[in-house]
């Protein structure tokens, strides 16, 4: 969406939306697990950027968001 927005020469309209989400790390484990789906990674945004060495301070965005990797078998 930000690809074509930017093309587009438009705003974001949900820019300044609040990004939150009720489903904790172990509801989306579960609910893939249910569905067939392996979980190779389940990392904060904060650790994934040290880990690709790029330059981040500790925020609550970055502590609070995640990334999920999951594989179906």
């Amino acid at each position: 969406m930000h690809t074509f927005l930017t093309a587009a020469r438009r705003q974001n309209p949900l820019a300044h939306e609040p990004q939150r989400s009720t489903w904790r790390p172990h509801q989306w484990q579960s609910l893939l697990a249910d569905n067939g789906f392996a979980i190779t990674n389940d990392q904060d945004l904060f650790t994934s950027a040290r880990a690709l060495n790029i330059p981040a301070r500790r925020s609550g965005f970055l502590t609070l968001s995640r990334v999920l990797v999951a594989d179906r078998p």
